[in-house]
């Protein structure tokens, strides 16, 4: 609430350029590193993750051969178990799809580990893209070689089951964290900023002035008028002012303070574009656009890294989409 004491001969009247400029300061971009956690405390942000990492975990998977031109499912594989129901980690398969879909549209990178057993899939865990590091080769761009790293334990290629968002084929994607950090850092700023006024009660910014110069007098009066807007005791929130060169001016609402809300929509508004729905709700056209590549990711990577060498080509997996029209009368 103290923005500034001017001495004598800095004592003039505000313009609203300069009320204006107050404002902007307040919701400028903040230099706070965005991050998947920090990105998931703007309510659109978490409303589309939550929604495409909801609708696909409801997904079950499926397995297929194909065999003379025909189709037939699979219902015996210890992988379908895996992906399906039980893990063998301490994590639900439901929970694990839910954990890779949210990884990969924030980081790029959704991982598990796959435990074999005689060369076959025995168990997956769960590895937070946070907690993977990648040593790259990058002496043959054609040849790519790479390795990854988990709580400092080598771990090779093909024992990681690697969903990946833009990749460089090194390993590693890139999620929308790292893409669109300037629309998200305003967002996460504007609540900051909200949330600061909320703080102090919806009170007026403004300046205090004052000819008394001596330091500790200044000093003090800094003090108590911070402390009649962050304390809540009602004794606290009491201040007496005895001094009669000492006035308040009080900062107008500015064009951009009093537009919030309607900057809040036009946020909204990019951040669901950016997640491939322009409703926010789980509709053909979020299922089209946002659910539909999710998935064609993953299944990908299921064949890639799940399945044995001589099964490729004959073998695939598939989810089930025909959850995610249930709901439709049609």
């Amino acid at each position: 609430m103290f923005e500034k004491i001017f001495a004598p001969t800095e004592k003039r009247e505000l313009t609203t350029a300069e009320s204006n400029a107050e404002v902007l300061r307040s919701i400028a971009l903040s230099e706070t590193m965005i991050t998947a956690e920090t990105a998931m405390q703007i309510p659109m942000v978490a409303r589309c993750v939550n929604m495409i990492a909801g609708a696909v975990a409801m997904l079950p998977i499926r397995m297929y051969r194909r065999i003379d031109g025909k189709v037939e499912e699979i219902t015996e594989d210890r992988r379908l178990e895996l992906l399906n129901t039980d893990t063998g980690d301490t994590m639900n398969a439901d929970y694990m799809r839910y954990a890779w879909v949210r990884d990969l549209i924030l980081c790029g990178n959704a991982y598990a580990y796959i435990e074999r057993k005689g060369g076959k899939p025995e168990n997956i865990y769960y590895v937070a893209a946070k907690d993977v590091g990648v040593y790259r080769n990058e002496m043959d761009p054609i040849h790519k070689e790479f390795t990854y790293n988990v709580g400092g334990r080598n771990i090779k290629p093909w024992e990681m089951l690697k969903i990946l968002r833009d990749t460089d084929g090194y390993g590693t994607g890139i999620g929308i964290v790292e893409e669109n950090r300037d629309i998200l850092s305003t967002a996460l700023s504007l609540i900051t900023y909200q949330r600061n006024i909320m703080k102090r009660g919806g009170g007026k910014r403004g300046i205090l002035r004052t000819q008394n110069n001596q330091k500790d007098y200044l000093e003090k009066l800094k003090r108590k008028w911070a402390s009649m807007w962050t304390s809540s005791s009602e004794y606290d929130s009491i201040f007496i002012i005895n001094s009669s060169d000492m006035d308040f001016k009080e900062l107008s609402s500015s064009s951009v303070e009093m537009q919030l809300n309607e900057t809040q929509k036009t946020i909204d508004e990019e951040l669901m574009k950016l997640f491939g729905t322009n409703d926010g709700l789980l509709s053909d056209e979020t299922v089209k656009n946002a659910v539909m590549p999710i998935i064609d990711m993953i299944e990908a990577a299921l064949d890639s890294d799940l399945l044995m060498e001589r099964e490729k080509g004959t073998y695939y997996f598939a989810f089930d989409t025909r959850e995610l029209t249930r709901g439709d009368i049609n």
